[in-house]
This record gives C-alpha cells, sequence and structure tokens, in this order.
C-alpha cells in the first residue's frame, strides 16, 4: 500500500479585512470542507444513485498498454477530459477496481498538474492509496477556500500515474474500471466531480482493456536457438560493449542469473556454468517456461525453441 499527501499552505489574509470578510472566508472554507465530506459518504454502487445522471460534461478514462507480459509492471494514466464551458473543477474522487487474478497496483503518483494547480502552487489535499488485491483511491481538493479549480476544455489531463504488475497466466483479458465500491481506508470512494457550484456530477468512465500473455524461454538461450552454450555469452558481450540500446530478442533470456539486471555477470555465469561447474540458471531451465519473477524485462517475440 502506498500513501501520498499533501497540504499546502492556506495562504495570508491581510488583518484589515473586515471581520465580515474574515466570516465570509470561514464560511466558504467550511462550505468546501463539508462538501468533501459528503462526496465521502455518498452510497455505494457501480451506477448512479437513483436521481443522479451522468454528466457528459466530464469523462475519466485511462492511457494503459493494450498488451503486457505476464509478470512485468507497467505503468496506467488516470486521465480526465472537462469540457469547455462546464462549471469549473474545485476537487474529485475515484475508485478504480481490477480482477485480482490478473493486475495488481503497487504505487501511485500524483500527476504533474497538481504542483501547480492551486495558482502555480501545489494543491491543499492529494490522497493517493494502492491495495493490490482491492485497487486504488484517489481524493482531491485544490483549494479549501475555492481560490483555484481546474476549467475545461481539458483532454487527457493526467491525474495520477498507478503502477500495476500483470500477476495472472498468459491469454487473459482484463480491465481497469471506475467503481464506487473500492474500501481501502475502510469506505468505499465514490467517482464524483465537484465543481464551483459544490454540486456533485457523475462522469463518463471508460474502462481500461488490458490482454496478458506469456512467452516461453529457456534462460541462458540469449541467441534464441534452443540452447546454452558459448555462443549466448558472446552475444551478450558484444551487445553490451557495442554502445548503444540493447537489441535482443528476448532480454529475460539473456538475464541469466536473475538478479534484475542486464550487465557483464550475466555472460560471466554462462561460462561459469559451462567451464567450472558453477550453478545453473534459475527457472525456466533448462526447459522452456515462463518467467517466475517480476521484472522489467520481457520477450519481443515468443521464442523459436520453445513456440509450442
Amino acid at each position: 500500500m502506498s500513501r501520498s499527501q499533501s497540504l499546502s499552505s492556506r495562504g495570508h489574509f491581510s488583518r484589515s479585512d473586515s471581520s465580515r470578510s474574515d466570516t465570509s472566508r470561514s464560511r466558504r472554507c467550511w462550505i468546501w470542507i463539508g462538501v468533501w465530506v459528503a462526496l465521502s459518504s455518498v452510497g455505494v454502487g457501480a451506477s448512479p444513485a437513483v436521481g443522479q445522471t451522468v454528466d457528459l460534461n466530464y469523462r475519466l478514462h485511462y492511457f494503459n498498454p493494450a498488451i503486457v507480459e505476464s509478470g512485468s509492471t507497467f505503468p496506467v494514466g488516470v486521465l480526465l477530459d472537462i469540457e469547455s464551458g462546464a462549471p469549473m473543477v474545485s476537487g474529485l474522487s475515484l475508485g478504480v477496481c481490477h480482477d485480482a487474478l490478473h493486475l495488481a497496483p503497487l504505487s501511485a503518483q500524483p500527476g504533474p498538474v497538481l504542483a501547480t494547480a492551486k495558482n502555480g502552487t501545489p494543491v491543499d489535499f492529494v490522497d493517493l492509496q494502492t491495495d493490490p488485491t482491492l485497487g486504488f483511491t484517489f481524493g482531491l481538493i485544490i483549494c479549501f477556500t475555492g481560490c483555484a479549480t481546474i476549467a475545461g476544455p481539458q483532454a487527457n489531463l493526467v491525474l495520477a500515474t498507478v503502477e500495476y504488475q500483470a500477476v495472472g497466466a498468459g491469454g487473459a483479458l482484463t480491465t481497469l474500471d471506475y467503481c464506487d465500491t473500492v474500501a481501502i481506508g475502510g469506505n468505499p470512494v465514490p467517482t464524483s466531480i465537484v465543481t464551483t457550484s459544490a454540486s456533485q456530477s457523475i462522469p463518463i468512465t471508460d474502462a481500461g482493456e488490458i490482454t496478458i500473455f506469456a512467452t516461453n524461454f529457456m534462460r541462458g538461450d540469449c541467441d534464441n536457438d534452443g540452447l546454452m552454450t558459448i555462443s549466448d555469452a558472446i552475444q551478450l558481450l558484444s551487445q553490451l560493449f557495442q554502445g548503444g540500446a540493447l537489441q535482443l530478442a528476448c532480454a529475460d533470456a539473456c538475464e541469466v542469473n536473475d538478479d534484475g539486471g542486464l550487465n557483464i555477470a550475466d555472460p560471466i555465469a554462462v561460462l561459469q556454468y559451462l567451464f567450472v561447474g558453477g550453478l545453473p540458471p534459475p527457472p525456466p531451465f533448462p526447459d522452456c517456461g515462463v518467467d517466475p519473477t517480476p521484472d522489467a524485462f520481457g520477450c519481443d517475440t515468443q521464442s523459436a525453441p520453445c513456440s509450442p
């Protein structure tokens, strides 16, 4: 679980202001806080409550890869669109749910816009929480006193970036959905927008579809010929020291010692195993299989010798 919270300065008001002005500011502050509390107590349900309709001015969607490899980690952008002329956004809350058999959110970071959305300074309140089983929740108030908002038109405004891991087996099609049932902190978080009119709007929500695939390979078979030989060490050495980006058909196969990095230790591991009785590579070896260790590496294509 990860949590990020930012509370910036409330600003400074001149003491020469009238007591009536101070009272007005105090009342406005409590109005905005009251709106947020009200949002947090909205009833649970995947659909809008009775009497509520979807507001076509606002749309929540994702930026996500369409295809990921089983065991890999990847970022998902949580995006907001605001139509031109729509009431300005003062805050929002949302929950993102997933199938825990296929995906797991690991961490989350606020979008860069939140560092400047309050008149060039960080927003007053942002809360992000992830749970591998339950999902992801997000809460935002731009300014407690209503001093700043986000106006339309906006397209693909990045509210947050969530790091996910594909935990399911290959061949699965799964989705990310905005929902009102994620309760990481104990209470479900509604997916709703707060506008300058202190009203609650239910946005359009689009699901994100992700296909998970699994690539069979044999660890140590860097040249993709079905064997681990001295040529695999030579292949990787030439790649490591020729300069430029690595051009490997299956980086996972070349990551011989499975330590999370591609470096000189990997060809050395091949040579030690072949010539001085070193340890064999971790699975999948000596047979083809899928990588049991989550990491940043994968295979661009199915290893030919390991194809069904």
